[in-house]
């Protein structure tokens, strides 16, 4: 439960960093990148690299956190350029990462008290309902279960 809850929190702090910045890291050799930026995780990345574009091994990845110059986006999507040395791009918003993540934590929760309620001595398995001063073989008087 706490991880879901965990990631929810940390999922909404992405989208309000990624609603007034663009962060991310922006690969040199495979000319790519990959992030957070309007609202979405992001990666890009070129489909063909003309031979003797990329960068040596020691500057392959590079840190960017730039001002966001995009509006924000709400769905998912993708874009592909088929045309050499074209761009493929996909990118998830992380709202719905979020919403996925409280979702799951509720699960995990509600989960917890069901089998809480279960697991309770003295009551009945079926319905919850307590037992106590019921004779040993008696029938739940709510649901009908033997107590």
């Amino acid at each position: 439960m706490w991880f879901f809850a965990i990631l929810a929190v940390l999922s909404i702090a992405a989208w309000c960093i990624s609603a007034r910045w663009t962060v991310g890291y922006k690969g040199r050799s495979f000319k790519g990148s990959a992030g957070l930026q309007s609202g979405n995780v992001y990666y890009w990345r070129l489909t063909e690299v003309a031979a003797g574009e990329g960068q040596p091994p020691d500057t392959q990845w590079e840190w960017q956190w730039v001002r966001r110059e995009t509006p924000m986006s709400w769905w998912w999507g993708y874009f592909f350029a088929p045309n050499p040395g074209g761009v493929a791009v996909v990118w998830f918003p992380i709202w719905m990462i979020a919403l996925g993540n409280a979702a799951g934590a509720a699960a995990c929760r509600g989960l917890l008290l069901w089998l809480d309620r279960c697991d309770r001595r003295g009551c009945c398995h079926g319905c919850g309902y307590p037992s106590t001063g019921l004779p040993a073989a008696a029938v739940c008087p709510e649901c009908g279960r033997d107590a």
